[in-house]
């Protein structure tokens, strides 16, 4: 039996002919170009968000330790997606905000994948307000 065609697929584990049967089973990945560059364009402008520097800009997860179980989606999410946000608290058996001046300034993922709503941002209105505010700042200051 031949194998399947998957010339543009990277895969996790690369099946035999003697298990091509079984090849059917496996998880293929296809590369993602866009997740690598928006990793490259996050390193190179990770100290400005629209000309204001990002340690001004109050955007960042909020924990509520008192409701997260400690699953870990949040550091997963975050951590596939390149922005490495979290830290893990050994002692509480918890995430923690570790650096929050990597998170993307609109990103919500770990929020929305959180099964207990855990996580805060600030809402839509409040960062359109502060980015008002900071580049009018940041503008005369150019």
């Amino acid at each position: 039996m031949d194998l399947p065609n998957r010339s543009n697929y990277t895969p996790l584990e690369r099946p035999t002919k003697r298990d091509a049967e079984e090849s059917k089973n496996k998880v293929w990945v296809q590369p993602d170009p866009t997740r690598e560059t928006m990793t490259r364009r996050r390193r190179m402008s990770s100290a400005t968000y629209l000309g204001i520097p990002r340690e001004k800009i109050k955007w960042y997860p909020t924990l509520d330790l008192s409701k997260c179980t400690g699953c870990k989606l949040c550091i997963q999410v975050c951590a596939g997606a390149g922005h490495d946000v979290y830290g893990f608290d050994e002692n509480s058996k918890k995430p923690i905000v570790a650096k929050p001046t990597h998170c993307l300034v609109g990103c919500k993922a770990c929020g929305r994948v959180c099964p207990i709503e855990a996580i805060t941002f600030p809402s839509k209105d409040e960062l359109k307000q502060m980015l008002i505010q900071l580049r009018e700042k940041y503008k005369s200051k150019t």
